[in-house]
């Protein structure tokens, strides 16, 4: 059974991470957290995009799960091909912790 996931989780998953924590994109750019993971890839290229999640690596997956500690963003973002699926799979989760966030206010 899965763990229900409070509000101040959702404020946890949602916040910025330490500075040593911090995604360096490959053109510069600085992912501080899951908010910062959507704008980013929104605005980044396609070649930028594919160099961070390929055949053979997934940044975004790698980030989310270990920095983060979102395993069910990071299992969407592992199974997310595209740029347009990796943002959907993001606006999705995001949609979601904030839900949870206003049910409790």
């Amino acid at each position: 059974m899965a763990k229900k996931l409070t509000s101040q989780l959702a404020e946890q998953l949602l916040s910025e991470v330490e500075p040593d924590k911090e995604f360096v994109v490959v053109n510069g750019e600085i992912i501080k957290s899951i908010q910062d993971l959507h704008n980013v890839i929104t605005e980044m290229s396609e070649e930028n995009f594919s160099y961070h999640r390929n055949n053979t690596k997934n940044d975004f997956y790698n980030w989310v799960i270990e920095v983060i500690g979102d395993k069910r963003l990071a299992h969407a973002l592992a199974r997310a091909k595209t740029k347009q699926t990796t943002i959907k799979k993001i606006e999705r989760r995001l949609d979601s912790l904030n839900k949870i966030i206003e049910k409790r206010g």
